[in-house]
């Protein structure tokens, strides 16, 4: 449909109309609607966000270490197979983290692992030159605007802070 709106398959090809978020579901599969979304965003040149959804505690190891090297596995396996496909592809490195409460197995949103996470995840990205984006909008933590805001903040602050200070430029 995109294609009909922007003039042509040919057209989309040069210039991106859309980017999609494809998220892997943790650890290490993709459905068939996401691998299926995958394989036509990137033949037809469209940027693609590779978003692993991990849960420290119940999708991946409970160390913040473990889960990250499990993210940064996931979000590389999917940019690495979106430029198998169509060399050149725009491509994201995406994630979402949170970690479980181990009393009650729920998600956990707007804790110090998930700010510790963001740091970390911007530093990957920043040292393999790859795009990131960071997702600090779905914090439900009460009172809503005062943490939301304080945690899309932490995300703003570590970005500007490690490229700022990234000496292999």
């Amino acid at each position: 449909m995109v294609s009909i709106l922007f003039g042509g398959r040919a057209s989309i090809e040069k210039t991106p109309a859309v980017i999609s978020l494809i998220n892997v579901n943790s650890p290490l599969r993709y459905d068939d609607r996401m691998l299926g979304a995958l394989l036509e965003y990137s033949e037809a040149g469209q940027p693609v966000i590779v978003t692993p959804f991990l849960m420290a505690g119940a999708m991946s190891p409970m160390g913040l270490a473990g889960t990250l090297a499990q993210q940064t596995a996931e979000a590389l396996a999917g940019i690495a197979l979106v430029q198998l496909i169509r060399p050149g592809t725009p491509s994201v490195y995406g994630s979402f983290l949170t970690n479980t409460d181990m009393q009650s197995g729920s998600p956990a949103f707007g804790t110090p692992e998930s700010a510790m996470g963001i740091l970390a995840r911007i530093a990957s990205a920043l040292a393999s030159y790859q795009p990131y984006g960071i997702d600090a909008t779905g914090d439900p933590c009460r009172p809503p605007a005062l943490w939301s805001g304080c945690f899309q903040g932490i995300g703003c602050r570590a970005l500007i802070e490690l490229w700022s200070t990234d000496t292999s430029r």
